[in-house]
């Protein structure tokens, strides 16, 4: 559980009202809060979800949903997702695919799956990837999300290469 005592930095409040994109994943709901009242109301605004109670109450989801551009996460943690625009881009990881809703593209996209035993951190490595492909300008969501696929894979691929 958070202690309610962290806060942003002033060097972090100047970084985030300057920064063109903005991510948010688990933490302090009122940090988050704080990220959200800091950030410039045009940086692209991305929410990658995380199944905890202590981190999205029912409101901050409700707020997130209302303002994040695109939010990923898998098919179990749906139910965290409130309203959301049209423009807005959900994509989904279950399993052997991804789904992607919303916005200009609508698709689904097949991954292989690999006999990995510890999969931690390949959900928040697709998200880095699907992010770091928009930044660079890849043509789309889906290309984002192959993109995301991609690095989540070469993470699994290296466990299992060498597991812990």
């Amino acid at each position: 559980a958070f202690p309610g005592e962290e806060r942003l930095t002033d060097p972090q409040r100047r970084l985030l009202r300057a920064a063109s994109h903005v991510c948010i994943t688990a933490g302090p709901p009122h940090l988050m809060r704080e990220i959200l009242a800091q950030r410039s109301p045009t940086a692209r605004l991305y929410w990658v979800l995380k199944n905890d109670r202590h981190c999205y109450d029912a409101d901050l989801c409700i707020e997130l949903s209302g303002v994040a551009d695109v939010i990923l996460g898998n098919r179990s943690e749906r139910g965290l997702i409130g309203d959301v625009g049209k423009e807005t881009v959900i994509v989904e990881t279950a399993g052997n695919t991804v789904r992607i809703r919303g916005g200009s593209e609508e698709g689904t996209l097949p991954v292989s799956l690999l006999d990995v035993a510890d999969t931690t951190g390949a959900g928040d490595t697709f998200a880095g990837g699907y992010i770091a492909a928009e930044m660079s300008g890849v043509s789309g969501p889906l290309e984002a999300a192959r993109a995301g696929v991609g690095s989540a894979r070469r993470l699994l691929l290296e466990r299992k290469r060498h597991p812990s």
